[in-house]
């Protein structure tokens, strides 16, 4: 998910103008569907900018349960397994529990104290 910052004034009828800068920022094309977040600058209900991590986090905890599932959906297109997860399996199911070497759960732990 891409997000820009930019500032715009409400119209009579309540729309908003999108500048564009911030379409072509986003890459915005007719028919796209976008999220809004609207923060009040006019000195009521003023409270400081979000920064760009807060609205990541935002973004990233408000998503649809279809927005969920599009981006499971794009995240395997664009990094597909090295093997076919079996039939009757989910991807958790082969990854959760598993670790690729024969190291001991002891020197996992040791190992990740040293890097921590």
């Amino acid at each position: 998910m891409t997000a820009t910052t930019f500032a715009s004034r409400l119209k009579k009828d309540g729309s908003l103008a999108v500048p564009a800068t911030a379409i072509d920022a986003l890459g915005l094309h007719p028919g796209d569907e976008v999220q809004v977040q609207l923060v009040v600058t006019n000195g009521k209900n003023e409270r400081p900018e979000a920064t760009l991590l807060e609205s990541v986090i935002y973004q990233m905890t408000h998503r649809t349960p279809e927005q969920i599932a599009q981006a499971q959906v794009q995240a395997m297109e664009s990094y597909p397994p090295a093997r076919a997860v079996p039939s009757g399996k989910t991807l958790a199911d082969v990854v959760s529990g598993k670790w690729p070497g024969d190291e001991t759960d002891a020197q996992i732990r040791e190992a990740l104290a040293e890097l921590s």
